[in-house]
């Protein structure tokens, strides 16, 4: 039991410098980014802090870390909408909205990825980042510590036989339909020789990834049967090759497999090994493979 002075310090405390709200949205490669920078937070500060994640995108996301809910205050909003073209008005109302959180960012008020780079930025009156949180070099005792604690809940195991596998993770899925952006050119794996090997292909689209690939790669695909993402990220940590994409999801894999198996043999395409600089140490970014 608290006493009264302590019970009254923590008020006092929380009344001068509020909660911190960690707002979150995309699936779990992006939920990973937020739950750093929150660790981060709490690694160097006393506020409490709030996570909140947002089902909005362009699908419907969940949050996919229950087992941190005993270190941080959880919220969830559901504000997943089915994109439309807007009328007059709602465009009106969306311009009012980001001019208003533009002069709040700019007060720092809420720090956004313009904003916030690293723990230093964050003011006594910050209440509310908003961002990917991609681009803050995090401290390495803050990823160990993360992986420490996805191993404690049981989410990094996988099958035995995953560990005499090469498994390829390759984002498809709305990377097909959006315009903005497309999925990684099946080429790209050519470089990597794969030819005869056993391949578990791991993708929001299996059926046309292997179509995509096999001409380019002459290999044995079949597609990893999992039941959710945590089960990915456990066959890529334990598995014998890992081949990456651009995606946040091999980049964490890549970052919790060489915690690890330090040895293990992973590839990134070239252009995107820098991704992994925030969660990462240059040594250990040194061996893995660009293609």
């Amino acid at each position: 039991m608290k006493s009264f002075k302590s019970l009254f310090r923590y008020s006092l405390f929380n009344y001068i410098f509020p909660p911190v709200r960690v707002h979150i949205w995309g699936g779990l490669g992006s939920q990973l980014y937020g739950w750093a920078i929150s660790e981060l937070i709490r690694s160097k500060s006393k506020r409490k802090i709030i996570l909140v994640f947002h089902s909005s995108g362009v699908s419907r996301r969940i949050p996919e870390l229950p087992f941190i809910s005993n270190r941080f205050h959880i919220r969830f909003v559901d504000d997943f909408k089915i994109t439309r073209e807007g009328t007059l008005n709602s465009k009106k109302k969306v311009a009012r909205s980001r001019t208003f959180k533009l002069v709040l960012a700019t007060m720092r008020i809420i720090a956004t990825d313009e904003t916030f780079s690293n723990i230093d930025d964050l003011r006594p009156w910050t209440i509310s980042l908003r961002g990917h949180y991609t681009k803050i070099k995090f401290p390495a005792q803050v990823v160990k510590e993360m992986f420490s604690l996805v191993q404690e809940s049981g989410h990094l195991s996988s099958p035995p036989e995953h560990a005499n596998h090469v498994i390829i993770h390759y984002r498809l899925g709305d990377l097909l339909t959006l315009k903005s952006k497309g999925p990684l050119a099946p080429e790209r794996f050519a470089s990597i020789n794969l030819k005869g090997e056993n391949v578990l292909i791991c993708s929001d689209s299996p059926d046309e990834a292997i179509s995509r690939l096999i001409p380019e790669t002459q290999a044995n695909f079949l597609s990893l049967a999992t039941s959710n993402v945590w089960e990915v990220i456990a066959s890529i940590v334990n598995c014998r090759k890992f081949i990456g994409t651009p995606s946040k999801l091999s980049f964490w894999g890549i970052a919790f497999r060489h915690i690890k198996h330090p040895e293990a043999v992973s590839f990134l395409t070239r252009e995107h090994l820098t991704n992994l600089s925030s969660i990462m140490e240059d040594s250990k970014i040194k061996t893995i493979n660009g293609y």
